[in-house]
């Protein structure tokens, strides 16, 4: 080879290859045209074994951000309830038992794909529906954990009846992906099945040959058995003293969206202290962005301090405002300068730096040097206890502190040391039982409900014309006006913590205007 073959040619997995194109000249120039862009989307899977061991949680975000994975679907949380939070820059939703310690699967949204969830769906603590907007159509990611091969074949059967009946559920153009354990293998391609790819591990046993037969009548293909990949970079399960590796952790996507995937294995050097791979598909899919963004909210607590009031007031009197428009953009502009936005807390902000790096330095001696591992995993555990027991002794003190000056953001306070899951779903059914996802047809069906409710009563069509502006009034019609004391009065008795209107603004800034916006005309 040449010192010029040298220049074009690059090293993968399989050896030494040259560019399928480009031009022969290293000088030469180039214009790339981009048409129908598409975002490198990356999808993955994990059997996380539990998730309820001190700073689980972080070391799998910083396996998402150090693999750029959108989308990251985990098995075995063993979180009790179903919940929906957001964490940094995460969206975790998760969907379990009534009790911890068993099963429950999760799925971790990063970045702006957090943002396009459209909605939910909590089955039970082995399925979880999450439905994201996407371009050309809306994905579903369906993240599952079968059980293992110990358990009896009805159990088996009841899960692909129950994904079954999601599928059908799903638009026929829509995009589908099921991940997770699968706890079956299903072997290297045979002359009959199209579903499956010639690059899977191991000999196909009795549930993957069932896993086969359901994608062949579903029209799926398991993506982690097209792509030629080492052997090191297949197996997704390897049992205790490494005496065997299987192939038990799939990606499914529907035959018609194959091609999105550009790859799809197991990534064997990434490790959380399990025995099972982290397995990664890279696909194309074009980002649509949401209309919706979460909107963030004053730190409103700061208007119980005398001098932030003083202050907001003072700012809002040097400001003019002719108009009720002028008026709410100054107090807007006013409430970010003096009062600024909330930010996120960590859910466990006990967990260090520190901590985290030892958590790194664990897992690199894994595979090399037990007694160092062994040593560095007690090492992480006592610094978790002790760091968390300080934490708890802090917050503890600050609770009684505030409970001797009679601070009534003490129950907030202590409200926090408790977490209460919350999902966000608002799936319906339809009248005839079929769960509906589109928010579109989720509010036709409250329609729906709501003139049913109250049939008899004529609410559909009113002949009455609302007027919307007071001067197109008829005078005899007005009532007297509202007095300087009346609105006073009203302003005075709002209550607070409540959902604002549609000026988005709180009632706690609207108790501390200053005088001169008070009395303003506008």
């Amino acid at each position: 080879m040449d010192c010029h073959d040298q220049r074009n040619t690059y090293s993968t997995d399989h050896g030494i290859r040259k560019p399928r194109s480009g031009r022969g000249r290293i000088k030469a120039s180039s214009v790339v045209i981009q048409r129908n862009p598409c975002s490198s989307f990356r999808i993955g899977t994990w059997n996380i074994r539990t998730a309820l061991k001190p700073g689980k949680i972080e070391e799998i975000k910083d396996q998402m951000k150090h693999t750029y994975i959108d989308i990251f679907g985990i098995c075995e949380t063993r979180w009790g309830g179903n919940g929906d939070y957001i964490t940094e820059d995460f969206r975790v939703i998760h969907s379990g038992n009534d009790k911890s310690g068993r099963n429950g699967v999760a799925i971790i949204v990063q970045g702006k794909w957090k943002n396009n969830i459209i909605n939910t769906y909590h089955l039970n603590d082995r399925i979880l529906v999450v439905k994201i907007h996407a371009q050309p159509t809306n994905i579903y990611i369906i993240q599952v954990y079968f059980p293992t091969t110990n358990s009896q074949d009805v159990e088996i059967e009841e899960m692909y009846e129950q994904i079954e009946v999601l599928m059908k559920l799903t638009d026929d153009k829509a995009n589908v992906i099921i991940m997770g354990d699968f706890n079956a293998s299903v072997g290297k391609q045979d002359s009959s099945s199209n579903c499956l790819g010639k690059f899977g591990l191991g000999k196909q046993n009795e549930r993957g040959a069932r896993l086969v037969q359901f994608c062949e009548q579903l029209e799926l293909t398991i993506s982690n058995t097209f792509f030629q990949v080492p052997k090191r970079r297949r197996y997704t399960w390897k049992a205790p003293i490494d005496i065997r590796r299987s192939q038990i952790d799939f990606i499914l996507v529907k035959q018609k969206y194959r091609n999105q995937v550009r790859s799809s294995h197991s990534y064997p050097g990434c490790d959380i202290d399990r025995n099972h791979n982290l397995v990664l598909a890279k696909c194309n899919i074009i980002f649509k962005k949401s209309a919706k963004r979460p909107i963030k909210k004053w730190c409103l607590d700061k208007l119980k301090s005398s001098t932030t009031v003083d202050i907001f007031k003072k700012v809002l009197e040097n400001k003019e405002a002719k108009s009720w428009e002028e008026l709410k953009s100054v107090i807007k502009e006013t409430s970010d300068r003096v009062l600024g936005k909330n930010t996120l807390q960590p859910r466990k902000p006990w967990m260090s730096q520190d901590i985290l790096e030892l958590i790194k330095e664990r897992n690199f001696w894994r595979n090399k040097d037990y007694d160092k591992y062994k040593h560095l995993r007690n090492k992480i555990i006592q610094k978790c206890r002790q760091a968390k027991e300080k934490w708890m002794e802090e917050y503890s003190e600050d609770i009684e502190m505030m409970m001797k000056r009679n601070n009534n953001g003490v129950y907030a306070k202590v409200k926090k040391l408790q977490y209460t899951p919350k999902t966000r779903s608002n799936i319906v059914k339809n009248k005839a039982g079929k769960i509906l996802f589109d928010n579109d047809e989720v509010a036709n069906r409250w329609k729906e409900y709501l003139e049913d409710l109250y049939i008899g009563e004529d609410i559909n069509n009113k002949q009455e014309e609302y007027i919307k502006n007071e001067q197109n009034l008829n005078p005899a019609m007005k009532g007297p006006e509202i007095t300087k004391d009346e609105f006073n009065r009203a302003i005075r008795d709002l209550s607070d913590k409540k959902s604002t209107g549609l000026d988005d603004i709180p009632s706690e800034i609207l108790k501390n205007l200053d005088e001169k916006n008070k009395e303003s005309p506008i």
